[in-house]
């Protein structure tokens, strides 16, 4: 679903702001 990519999409650029390596 689109709900669940939009999802992973936020979580990776969470990561990424968190630990950006």
């Amino acid at each position: 679903m689109i709900r669940d990519r939009a999802r992973e999409l936020l979580a990776r650029v969470a990561a990424g702001a968190l630990s950006p390596d």
